[in-house]
């Protein structure tokens, strides 16, 4: 670990960027395979996007066309699948990589944690139980590998929720800054709950 729990930190101690924080310091030597990870992920989030402008040009040659524009709309959902493929070849090799970094994680926070644990006097251990000592030692290792493990998650909706504001920006702006405060009315609604 890089800090020890009682140190003074500008992160609260529960916060997304405390997370991130002690998963950056754990995986140095391996942030190329993160960074990896989450560029893999984001393309394939971001790939994924265009199905709805693919599915909707299909459809519109359908509408416009009729029954003379069903190869070019069966085209269309050819692509279709042929983008959720890319997609997958993306998303892939990326859960391999974000597991590789979360068993790093885990493997690195045990010897911080064991280490740190068999420096304490011999009258520490006397006075505290080592199932119980061992339960947290395990649930602290399972919570910022589990985090490491589960990136795509949040990337997914993050892209997910990010994508389409940039495409209706680039659509129309004014209908792009009314989803984007649509969004931000709903944040602040929700901290009230």
């Amino acid at each position: 670990m890089s800090a020890p729990p009682h140190s003074k930190s500008p992160y609260r101690s529960r916060s997304v960027l405390y997370l991130y924080r002690e998963l950056w310091m754990l995986i140095h030597g391996a942030r190329r395979m993160f960074i990896g990870a989450v560029l893999l992920l984001v393309s394939a989030q971001v790939v994924l996007l265009t199905v709805p402008y693919i599915s909707a040009r299909a459809i519109n040659t359908l509408q416009l066309r009729g029954w003379a524009g069903m190869s070019a709309a069966g085209l269309g959902l050819l692509l279709v699948l042929v983008v959720a493929a890319a997609s997958w070849v993306l998303h892939g090799p990326a859960r391999v990589l974000e597991r590789n970094v979360a068993l790093l994680v885990r493997r690195r926070m045990s010897a911080a944690l064991l280490e740190r644990l068999f420096s304490l006097p011999l009258a520490w251990h006397e006075s505290h139980h080592s199932g119980a000592t061992t339960q947290r030692i395990l649930q602290s290792t399972h919570a910022l590998s589990g985090f490491a493990q589960s990136q795509f998650i949040y990337l997914n909706s993050a892209v997910r929720l990010v994508g389409p504001l940039c495409a209706l920006w680039v659509i129309e702006p004014l209908v792009g800054l009314a989803a984007v405060a649509w969004v931000r009315g709903d944040e602040r609604v929700g901290d009230r709950l």
